[in-house]
């Protein structure tokens, strides 16, 4: 029987350290965007809603906030989970608190809650 070689055990040695490394620092990353999306407070309708081409195919959402004169653009919903992204329609009305995770969604529908979900434990 043959032995393995030492390189080949080195090279997975090396390759393990990276994929485990990757993993604790996107979850680093994760928790980063989560008090990042926390910071934002938002009270308006959804003028857009589209995947930017521009920009590696970034969820986008474009808010007009009702008290402000600009609208905003929102660009954080790629490492969300919850899928909110998806529930989101152009002419909905959005609301999201500062501070907080939540988002919520109205529309002709109806009334509806999101916590998103970064995959941050947000004790940490």
């Amino acid at each position: 029987m043959k032995k393995p070689r030492i390189g080949y055990i080195i090279v997975l040695v090396w390759l393990l350290f990276f994929v485990i490394k990757g993993i604790f620092e996107s979850s680093h990353v994760r928790c980063d965007v989560l008090k990042e999306f926390m910071d934002y407070k938002y009270n308006g309708l959804i003028l857009d809603k589209y995947f930017d081409s521009t920009d590696h195919s970034t969820k986008t959402v474009i808010i007009k906030n009702f008290n402000e004169t600009d609208s905003v653009t929102l660009k954080l919903l790629d490492w969300d989970n919850s899928g909110v992204y998806y529930k989101i329609n152009k002419n909905d009305t959005i609301f999201k608190k500062q501070g907080t995770d939540t988002i919520y969604l109205s529309n002709k529908k109806g009334k509806s809650v999101y916590l998103l979900n970064f995959g941050c434990d947000k004790k940490k």
